[in-house]
């Protein structure tokens, strides 16, 4: 915050008021309440380290009322678990009226390393039956996970749009693809009713000195970009035939350029 550099806080756990009190200060920083049920009975069970639910809906409450912008990440969903409807509804109702301004979503993956050892714990807490349907769901890899099937996370996902639609907030989706043949196609472009998937628009931010500040007056989607005001032509990835991948090798180049522009970047 010294440097004025943005900041998100991620967590399932309590946000003090030292930090809010830091956030506060700085425009583009924000805060992520991880929050996957409302039922404190499987809240324990699912997350047994993190805050209670009471107290992680008062989060909401307290950066509303300092005006941080406030995520509620209800990431992942487990299928046959925390996926009934009118379960997620009231969470959605809870978690916008104690104070977010955006949703995160996502249907759990499976690491293929740990499956078994997965599907022995939720046959501890939720039973035989429930292993077999997921495993029945469950039939589409990519890459080193197991993924549940398109179509059931299509209409999860556009359940959840609609729903939060009708609550006045934005939605996006957290690692979310479909297959096309040999490549992957993000589901964000489908379902995501924000500009940026966290839903804080956020510049990019270069060094002048010893603090930070905007390079402009962009919104930071560097993915629909087409116009590099921030001086980096290479982040207008919306342009045709522009690289995606980029490499710790590209923020060392585009640093050297910037500084031939007399600017500087982290």
């Amino acid at each position: 915050m010294e440097r004025n550099i943005p900041i998100n806080v991620t967590t399932k756990s309590r946000i003090p008021e030292t930090v809010i009190d830091l956030l506060q200060r700085q425009v583009h920083s924000f805060a992520q309440i991880s929050i996957l049920t409302p039922h404190e009975s499987l809240r324990k069970i699912l997350s047994p380290g993190g805050a209670d639910i009471p107290t992680l809906l008062d989060n909401f409450v307290r950066l509303k009322k300092r005006g941080v912008f406030a995520v509620a990440r209800i990431d992942p969903i487990l299928p046959y678990i925390t996926d009934d409807r009118e379960t997620l509804n009231t969470l959605l109702n809870q978690v916008v009226e104690k104070g977010a301004s955006h949703v995160i979503s996502s249907v759990l993956d499976i690491p293929l390393k740990i499956k078994d050892y997965f599907f022995q714990k939720i046959r501890n807490y939720f039973g035989i039956e429930t292993v077999e349907k997921l495993k029945s769901l469950y039939k589409e890899r990519i890459g080193p996970y197991l993924h549940a099937s398109i179509q059931y996370r299509e209409e999860i996902f556009s359940f959840l749009k609609e729903r939060c639609e009708l609550l006045g907030v934005t939605f996006a989706l957290c690692m979310e693809f479909r297959k096309k043949g040999e490549r992957l196609e993000g589901l964000n472009r489908e379902f995501m009713t924000s500009i940026n998937c966290d839903g804080m628009n956020v510049p990019i931010y270069i060094r002048k000195n010893f603090r930070f500040q905007p390079a402009c007056d962009c919104l930071g989607n560097c993915l629909n970009c087409v116009d590099p005001r921030c001086g980096i032509p290479d982040l207008a990835m919306g342009r045709e035939g522009s690289k995606k991948d980029w490499k710790l090798r590209d923020y060392r180049r585009w640093s050297k350029e910037l500084k031939a522009k007399k600017l500087s970047f982290p």
